[in-house]
């Protein structure tokens, strides 16, 4: 069986962990400013009410 091409692998199904929560909870995508453009869009964390900008790597995942 040949190796798996790692730029073929499939991104991540769940959203990341919140840097800044103990328990690491799952972030949002939060896009009620994407009136304005669909790649304008931020994480939110429901646990410390925090927002993350997120990174090139997950605007490309989770578009």
């Amino acid at each position: 069986m040949p190796p798996i091409d790692p730029r073929a692998v499939v991104g991540p199904l769940a959203p990341p962990g919140c840097p800044s929560c103990r328990d690491r909870r799952r972030l949002w995508k939060d896009t009620s400013d994407s009136g304005r453009a669909p790649e304008t869009w931020h994480w939110w964390c429901s646990g410390c009410r925090q927002t993350f900008e997120p990174t090139p790597q997950h605007k490309r995942f989770y578009m």
